[in-house]
Parts: structure tokens; sequence; C-alpha cells
């Protein structure tokens, strides 16, 4: 059988475009494919999977790896296509062809903006209906963030402590805590301007090792730039990047520790409270003054909250953005 002619190739052989990112050989990630499949009405579905596009979805069926490197392929393996909506690409022998019409998928509107200043587009309730249904907001936050994270962007949430400050224009600095190994607390001071975030372990020596420090703190890291560039003005998003923090664990010589087992949180809580106003890290902070540290605490948050008796208390407004942030007190500058 003789090979059959083609058009040619739309980047010659070693010249295929480079990946800007990392790609890989494998990924478990199938959500895109079960969304799609429940998106799409029973026949739209069949049509597809019985279509030269269906192999890639029957990957997904049997549990196939769907690879970026598989992708990077496919693109680089382009053939030459007059058609402007149209990507024809050779897999062995065989030509596959991806077409879509974007406009009628989406609903998004793809014709000619003569204001490209003022990119207006109403957004109907089919459109929801549609994004909704793939897992992205329609809101604009984007499928990895959650609805309602611009409003802690913003400071219009937690409801119990409403700030109005933003992220990045309001606020440069922020603390919280992270909870090590289940059964340790270390503080956490991140600096917006600088792009960084420390760590002050009052078992620095002894405790979690870097390795450990690490794994919990590298989600934070990637999470919070990505907040800021999401939730950003339009505007301001082209000087924003989707770049990790970096970060850094200060060494157990340079700050007050914890010798005995169980004052972690105290040492935590005073860590932030110092910085946040300021000042270095007294030597009174010791061991031999906690109990009188946790006592003096104590008292000023039974002061601060008005809370009596030993009723016990509900906090049901509390929501999963608490799980992250209610440990976080705002410093603003």
């Amino acid at each position: 059988m003789e090979n059959p002619e083609f058009p040619p190739r739309l980047f010659s052989k070693g010249n295929e475009p480079s990946p800007l990112k990392s790609i890989d050989y494998n990924s478990g990630e199938t959500k895109l494919m079960t969304a799609l499949e429940e998106a799409l009405t029973q026949d739209e579905w069949e049509e597809i999977l019985n279509s030269k596009l269906g192999v890639f979805l029957k990957f997904s069926q049997l549990d196939f790896g769907w690879a970026s490197r598989l992708v990077h392929y496919i693109l680089g393996m382009q053939l030459v296509c007059k058609k402007k909506f149209e990507i024809w690409s050779l897999v062995g022998l065989i030509p596959i062809r991806f077409s879509l019409n974007v406009e009628h998928i989406t609903g998004l509107n793809c014709e000619y903006m003569d204001n490209l200043e003022d990119l207006v587009v109403e957004i109907t309730d089919e459109m929801k209906d549609f994004w909704e249904r793939l897992g992205v907001n329609p809101d604009g936050s984007g499928k990895l963030l959650p609805a309602g994270s611009f409003e802690y962007y913003t400071g219009a949430a937690p409801t119990y402590c409403v700030s109005n400050k933003t992220w990045g224009y309001d606020v440069d600095d922020m603390y919280s805590m992270l909870h090590i190994t289940d059964d340790h607390w270390v503080a956490m001071w991140i600096s917006i301007p600088m792009k960084h975030i420390v760590i002050w372990d009052s078992h620095a020596n002894t405790h979690a090792s870097d390795i450990q420090i690490e794994a919990a703190v590298t989600p934070i890291t990637v999470l919070v730039p990505y907040i800021l560039r999401e939730c950003a003005p339009a505007e301001d998003r082209i000087n924003l990047t989707y770049d990790p923090f970096t970060w850094e664990r200060i060494k157990g010589h340079l700050i007050p520790q914890n010798k005995q087992s169980g004052d972690c949180g105290v040492y935590c809580l005073k860590y932030l409270e110092c910085h946040a106003l300021g000042m270095p890290f007294p030597k009174t902070l010791c061991d031999a003054n906690i109990k009188n540290i946790r006592d003096k605490l104590a008292a000023e948050i039974f002061d601060e909250t008005g809370v009596t008796g030993t009723e016990k208390y509900e906090y049901p407004w509390l929501d999963v953005y608490e799980v992250i942030f209610r440990t976080m007190v705002w410093l603003y500058v």
C-alpha cells in the first residue's frame, strides 16, 4: 500500500515549538473529560465519541494517563491548513482534524470587537449554566479558585471580620499559622511586596524537618500569587505573575526556642504579634515565662471576645475558607 500524500507539515522535523513550561508523559487529571460528558447531551457525547476525536475520550474511559507530552506531539505534527478554525495533525499515517465552533459551544462572543478597551459581554443564564456544569465560575474567578475567593481578596470576608482592605493594595503583609506533622504549629509571615514567605518555628532544630515544612508551605507559595493575579483588576494583571513566592525557615538560634514541649502555639502568637508591631523577639519570650505569657493571652482573648460562662458556642457561619484564613491576622501598611 502506497503512503497517502498530505499537505506539508506546519513545522519541519526538529523545529517544532518548545513548550513554555515543563511537560510530562502522564497525568491523572481527567476531570475535564467527565465535566464535558456531563455538559453534553447523550447524543452529542456519542457523536464525539464515535468521531476521530473519540480516541482521546476513550483514553480517559480506559484510565489511560492523559499526557501533556501527547498534546505537544499533536500540535508539533500539525499540517498546513487554510481553514481558519481547524487544526489537522498527523498521527502516524492517520490525519486527525480538530475543529471547534467556540461561539456555539461556549456562548462566548467571538465576533470582532470595535472597542477592544471595553470588552463588554452579556453573561446569559445559558452561559452561566454551561460554565457551572464545567466547574468554572462565571464570575471570572477561574477554575482553581472557588467562588468567594474574591471577597477574601478584597476584605469583604470573613463576615465576622470585614476589613474592606485589598491584598497588594491596602495589605502588604499577612500572618498565619501552619499545622505541621499533625502535632505542631509554626508561624508564617507572607510579604506581598517581597513575594516571600518566612517561617518561624519554635522547635526549629528538633521537630519537623525542612522537607516537612516545605510540603506544608509550598501550596501557599502557589496559592497567594494566583489569587493576587486572578482577582486583580484587568489593567493591573500584566504586572503580576503566577510565579510561586520564595520562602525560608529562620534558623533556630536566631529566634526564641521552646525547649520543652507543648507551647508552640503560644510562641507562634508572640512571633506574629512582635513582628506585626515592628518589635524584635524579646529574650523574655522563653520557657521560664511561657506560663505567664499563656495566661495573659488567655485573659486578653477572654476580654476581646466577651465570652462568659462554660456553655458551648457554635459558629455556623464558618465555611471552608476559614480553614485557611481563620488564623490570619492582617497588617495594613
